[in-house]
């Protein structure tokens, strides 16, 4: 029963949290209509709710990951993933779509308040490191909880910057290691809302004794930022915070190497852009590897140096 209820929040979530923010944030940010646009979703999971709900909106829009996804679960597709996912997690994959998957959609669809679209449904096997599209093919790339699990980010984002097309944009929802939820452990998916009662917080930083069964690249906020303003502009930094109530004077001693910034910001949205030829300065900048102004910044921080960002907001 707890893990109907947290499955029901996972797609609540996905559909306000994670959809309707990237929606936003590209017809804020964007120049392309989404009706007009071609979109590329990296790391679309096993749900693939966000290239969904974009496909059920009419967008064009391909989902990749590197493990097999697919919207239906046939003979042919289950020994696919068997083969490449690997006979445990294909195992995983049936019972969740027996026991859990439907009444993921159908909240989903609830929330979107129309039907959900599931044929013509275009979902590829494909590693972010290695897109096998043409040059400049998506006016649009968007990438949420994605990031932390890549082991070469800098050649994630050349990829992401070779597929845009020149002035395109994209948006990168990065999960930090170092916020309470960053060990990604599932009994601090919604800190605020259903805190654990069995693993401390931070464990990650801390003991480890509930150690992630994923990769996790552990790179802080500043990392990110130098890669990609390496290789794109970056438009907005848009920060969400979490924890702070759960933050005690002893939890805080022990994390000495951690500002508050590092432990209390849950997560970084990047707003980038691949520069348009026919700016001369982002052009060289962007041929040349020039990098802007980076470092860790608070909520109250601007937009400071460097890239031409809009601005920095807190959604706490």
């Amino acid at each position: 029963m707890r893990y109907y209820r947290r499955n029901e929040r996972f797609a609540e979530h996905d559909f306000a949290n994670v959809f309707l923010r990237i929606r936003r944030d590209l017809e804020k940010y964007g120049d392309v209509p989404l009706e007009r646009a071609r979109l590329l979703e990296v790391g679309c999971g096993q749900h693939f709710s966000a290239t969904l709900l974009f496909h059920s909106s009419g967008a064009d829009v391909v989902g990749i990951d590197t493990s097999v996804s697919a919207p239906k679960l046939t003979v042919r597709t289950f020994a696919r993933m068997v083969r490449e996912n690997g006979a445990e997690r294909a195992a995983k994959t049936l019972v969740r779509r027996a026991l859990f998957d439907r009444p993921y959609y159908r909240v989903l669809e609830r929330e979107f308040n129309r039907p959900l679209r599931f044929d013509g449904l275009d979902l590829r096997t494909m590693s972010a490191t290695d897109l096998s599209f043409p040059d400049g093919e998506f006016d649009y790339v968007f990438s949420n909880a994605v990031f932390e699990h890549i082991e070469d980010v800098d050649v994630a984002v050349r990829e992401i910057a070779r597929v845009l097309s020149p002035g395109g944009l994209a948006w990168i929802g990065v999960h930090l290691f170092p916020s309470m939820s960053g060990g990604h452990c599932l009994d601090w998916a919604y800190p605020e809302e259903m805190p654990s009662a069995s693993v401390p917080p931070w464990d990650h930083l801390r003991d480890n004794r509930f150690p992630s069964h994923v990769y996790l690249n552990r790179l802080r906020e500043a990392d990110y930022l130098a890669v990609f303003e390496q290789h794109l502009e970056v438009e907005a930094v848009i920060p969400q915070y979490e924890g702070k109530a759960f933050l005690t004077p002893e939890i805080r001693g022990q994390l000495g190497d951690y500002s508050d910034d590092d432990l209390l910001k849950r997560e970084l949205t990047l707003i980038v852009r691949r520069p348009n030829a026919k700016t001369n300065g982002a052009a060289t900048a962007h041929a040349t590897g020039a990098t802007g102004t980076t470092g860790t910044r608070s909520p109250a921080a601007g937009a400071a140096g460097g890239s031409r960002r809009q601005g920095v907001t807190t959604d706490c």
